[in-house]
C-alpha cells in the first residue's frame, strides 16, 4: 500500500494473515450479514473461499470443501463436494516448487504475523540458495484442458503413494501464495501476471494470493467457487488489515519449524505430458491481448449528479465503442448477484438493449439536429431500460440461467436416451443470443485498483471495469489483436457521452 511496505515478504506476510483472520472470524460466525438496499443476502458462498479446490473430472469437474463439520454432499447437487477435516496450512509456490506449513496453531487461534514472515522469506532464501534440475511445473496441467488434467492426475496418483499424499496438501489448502520473481510497474503488465503470469507458478484449481518481486499484488479466485460480491468481501478485509498491519522491518531468523516442501515423483512420461500442458498454456497465453484504462475524465460522482446509474452509464459506452469498432451489435453479458436468494449465485443482464441500439444509432447523426428525440434522451432511456433489467435479474426474473438449466437437462437426457432437442434450443438466433462476443462485469471496490478475466468465446472481449469517484478503470482482454484499439474507442465513448 506505502512504498516502504511493498518487500514481497511484508505483502505477502500481511495479506495472507489478514486472510486467515478472517477465515477463522467466519467459523465463529462473526462476519456480518451481507445486505443490499436492506434485504439481506445468502452467505453459503463464504465456507468456499477457504480450503476448497477443483477436482478434475473426465467429463465434469467437482468442487471439494475441506470442513472443520461434516456438511456431506449436497443432496441437489453433482458436483458439490465436502469432506470433514480442518486444515490448518497453506501453501507457497515458488520457483515452481510448492511448500506448505501452518498458519494456525493447535489451540484454533491465528499464529503472529512474524512466523508468516519468517517462513516466507525461508522459502525465498531456499529456492534461491537449492536451485535444483527441477521438474517440468507441474501447476500449468491446472491451466490444460480440464479431461487432460483429469486423466494426467489420475496417472499421478497411481504412479506413487507420495503424489496422492502431495496433491491431498495442496488440495486441502487454506490458501495458495504465489512469489513470483516478475516485477510488473505499467497496469497493462500487472494485469498480465495476475491473470495469469507465464504459466510455471499458478495453481489454478484454487484461489491464490500473488505477490511479485517489487511489492505488488493481486488476488486469482477460482470462480466456480464463489462470485465476485463474495470475494471482494475478502478481498476489501485483506488490503485494509495488511494496510495497518504491515511490518516494513520483518522478522528475517529462521523459523522454529522450516516449511515443508511438497515433493512429487514424476517419470518421463509424466514429465512430458506436463511439458506440453506448459507449453499449450504459454501459446494460450499468447494468443490472448490484455490491455488496460484509466479514465480519468470523470467517474461514479458526476455520474451521480447527472441522475444517471454509473453501472449503467458505462455498460451503454461499452455497447457504443463496440458498434464504432465494427459497426454492428452483438450478444452483452453483464452479471447480476441473486444471493438474496438462498444458495443464489448469478442472472445474465443483457445490456444490448433496443434502446441502447437506438441510442448508438443516433450517435452517427450531427449532435445538434432538429430531429426528435435528442441523442441525451436516448441515453437516458437506455440507461434506464438497463437499470430495469438488472433490477428483474437480481429478482430472479431474468431467462439465461433458466434456458441454460434447460441445454444442460438435455445434455444429460441425451446420454441416457434417444431424443431430439427441442426446436428453440437448436434455432440459429437462439445460439448466437448466447454467443457472448463482450462479456462484462463491474467490480467495486476501494480496495483493488484493477479488475479483469479473459474473453469468453473466440471472437470476443473480456471487460472487467471500476466505478470510482473520480476514475473509471478498465480491463479489456482478447484475442483480437486490437484490444489495445477497444481501450482507446472506449475512453473516447466515455467523451463523447460526456454530459
Amino acid at each position: 500500500p506505502v512504498l516502504y511496505k511493498n518487500s514481497q515478504v511484508t505483502r505477502a506476510s500481511s495479506l495472507l494473515h489478514a486472510a486467515i483472520k478472517f477465515k477463522l472470524q467466519l467459523d465463529k460466525n462473526e462476519i456480518s450479514i451481507d445486505y443490499e438496499r436492506g434485504t439481506p443476502l445468502c452467505m453459503s458462498q463464504y465456507p468456499r473461499l477457504f480450503a476448497c479446490t477443483r477436482i478434475p473430472g473426465d467429463e465434469r469437474d467437482e468442487l471439494l470443501t475441506y470442513q472443520h463439520k461434516p456438511l456431506g454432499r449436497d443432496p441437489n447437487s453433482k458436483t458439490t463436494l465436502y469432506e470433514t477435516y480442518n486444515p490448518v496450512h497453506v501453501v507457497v509456490l515458488c520457483k515452481s516448487r510448492f511448500f506448505t506449513f501452518d498458519v494456525i496453531d493447535k489451540n484454533g487461534l491465528i499464529l503472529p504475523l512474524p512466523h508468516f514472515e519468517r517462513n516466507l522469506h525461508f522459502i525465498l532464501n531456499e529456492t534461491i540458495s537449492t536451485a535444483r534440475l527441477s521438474n517440468p511445473p507441474l501447476g500449468a496441467v491446472t491451466a490444460d484442458n480440464r479431461t487432460t488434467w483429469s486423466k494426467l492426475r489420475k496417472r499421478l496418483i497411481s504412479l506413487d503413494p507420495q503424489n496422492q499424499a502431495s496433491l491431498r496438501t495442496i488440495q486441502s489448502a487454506l490458501f495458495i501464495v504465489c512469489l513470483d520473481d516478475m516485477a510488473p510497474e505499467h497496469l497493462d503488465e500487472v494485469a498480465r501476471v495476475m491473470l495469469h503470469g507465464d504459466g510455471s507458478n499458478r495453481w489454478f484449481d484454487k484461489n491464490q494470493l500473488i505477490v511479485c518481486h517489487n511489492g505488488k499484488a493481486g488476488v486469482l479466485w477460482e470462480h466456480a467457487s464463489a462470485d465476485g460480491t463474495s470475494t471482494l468481501k475478502l478481498a476489501d478485509e485483506m488490503f485494509k488489515d495488511s494496510v495497518v498491519n504491515s511490518n516494513p522491518n520483518f522478522d528475517t531468523s529462521k523459523p522454529e519449524i522450516p516449511p515443508k516442501e511438497i515433493i512429487f515423483v514424476l517419470d518421463d512420461e509424466l514429465k512430458t505430458s506436463i511439458k506440453e500442458s506448459f507449453l499449450s498454456f504459454r501459446q494460450l497465453i499468447m494468443q490472448n491481448a490484455t490491455s488496460t484504462l484509466a479514465f480519468n475524465r470523470f467517474g461514479g460522482r458526476f455520474i451521480k449528479e447527472s441522475n444517471m446509474s454509473p453501472d449503467a452509464f458505462v455498460q451503454i459506452a461499452i455497447q457504443l465503442a463496440y458498434f464504432k469498432m465494427f459497426g454492428e451489435f452483438c450478444a452483452t453479458y453483464e452479471s447480476a448477484s441473486t444471493k438474496q436468494f438462498y444458495h443464489g449465485r448469478t442472472e445474465t443482464v443483457r445490456s444490448c438493449t433496443n434502446d441502447s441500439v437506438e441510442f448508438c444509432k443516433s450517435t452517427v447523426k450531427p449532435l445538434i439536429s432538429t430531429e426528435s428525440p435528442t441523442q441525451y434522451t436516448l441515453l437516458k432511456k437506455a440507461i434506464d431500460s438497463h437499470v430495469e433489467y438488472m433490477k428483474a435479474a437480481k429478482e430472479g426474473k431474468g431467462v439465461d440461467r433458466h434456458l441454460f438449466g434447460l441445454r444442460m437437462v438435455l445434455e444429460d437426457v441425451k446420454s441416457k436416451e434417444n431424443i431430439d432437442a427441442p426446436d428453440f434450443l437448436l434455432d440459429d438466433a437462439q445460439k448466437r443470443s448466447s454467443h457472448w462476443k463482450l462479456s462484462t462485469s463491474h467490480c467495486g471496490s476501494a480496495s483493488l485498483s484493477l479488475f479483469g478475466f479473459g474473453p469468453v468465446v473466440s471472437d470476443g472481449f473480456g471487460i472487467g471495469y471500476m466505478i470510482k469517484n473520480e476514475t473509471i478503470q478498465f480491463c479489456v482482454t482478447s484475442k483480437y489483436s486490437n484490444c489495445l484499439l477497444y481501450t482507446s474507442d472506449a475512453a473516447d465513448e466515455e467523451d463523447s457521452v460526456d454530459l
